[in-house]
């Protein structure tokens, strides 16, 4: 038996191993057992696609070395998948507008400012005789997915409020992630700047947890813990939707926070 055969083998053994692992743990979940001093234990799935990925390529490497044949066929696949991936990338590109913030092509300068550089009224100082001064705060729900500000709930309600002269002055404070603790600091902060007469607090439901400690975190695919990776699909539009569609593809990896409300 030569070497090649020999390790092809093993590897193709270890394979298999690792896929009925992933079967196991996909069908009935997490498992540990233990043969007197041996233990084994598989509580998620990162670590045990890890190694099937690298037992995978090394199995592969091993199969093309054997044959030129086979190290023609690997290089031509190559060279046609690195074509298909600009051709991908290059799609995409075309086709993926108006992107979000965290996804590949967002640019915070989309979101436009009002004349005087800001999202919304930032009245402070001293204020006009029998003009009412709102102060709004809030988090990402006030900072706002439209990108444009005159589609900001804040702008429109001072319009409304305003329609046929000023009546009001705002003030507004919002920035995605701020929460109850946060508004306290900064309106402990700038409130004598401000000087508002009205406070209007733009909650949700995180704002009313007690105890934040338990919130679950976000927890990352195995191919998700690349060094950069996070970074690289931000740049690329193609790996981009692809990690999507197959993160989605696969069980859920996350507890959602709508589930932990519950």
């Amino acid at each position: 038996m030569s070497f090649g055969s020999g390790a092809q083998r093993l590897l193709g053994a270890l394979v298999v191993l690792y896929l009925a692992i992933i079967g196991w743990t996909l069908a009935f979940g997490g498992f540990d057992l233990s043969f007197g001093p041996v233990q084994i234990y598989v509580t998620d799935l990162s670590r045990p696609t890890q190694i099937l990925a690298l037992l995978t390529l090394l199995y592969t490497l091993v199969w093309i070395g054997r044959s030129r044949q086979r190290t023609f066929t690997a290089v031509a696949g190559v060279l046609s998948l690195v074509l298909f991936l600009l051709l991908g990338e290059g799609m995409m590109r075309v086709i993926y507008h108006n992107p979000n913030d965290g996804e590949p092509g967002f640019n915070r300068r989309m979101y436009s400012l009002r004349p005087d550089g800001q999202r919304w009224p930032t009245a402070t100082g001293p204020k006009k005789p029998g003009i009412p001064r709102i102060l709004i705060q809030g988090d990402s729900l006030t900072w706002g997915a439209p990108k444009r500000w005159e589609d900001l709930y804040p702008n429109l309600l001072l319009d409304r409020l305003n329609a046929g002269g000023e009546k009001y002055e705002m003030h507004v404070i919002g920035k995605a992630g701020l929460e109850t603790n946060h508004h306290v600091e900064k309106l402990r902060r700038r409130v004598d700047a401000i000087d508002p007469d009205i406070i209007v607090y733009q909650w949700f439901l995180n704002d009313m947890e007690i105890v934040k400690s338990q919130r679950p975190f976000p927890r990352y695919r195995f191919w998700q813990q690349i060094p950069s990776w996070q970074e690289i699909a931000r740049k690329v539009y193609l790996l981009y939707v692809l990690d999507q569609l197959v993160n989605r593809a696969l069980p859920p990896f996350n507890t959602s926070y709508a589930d932990y409300l519950k």
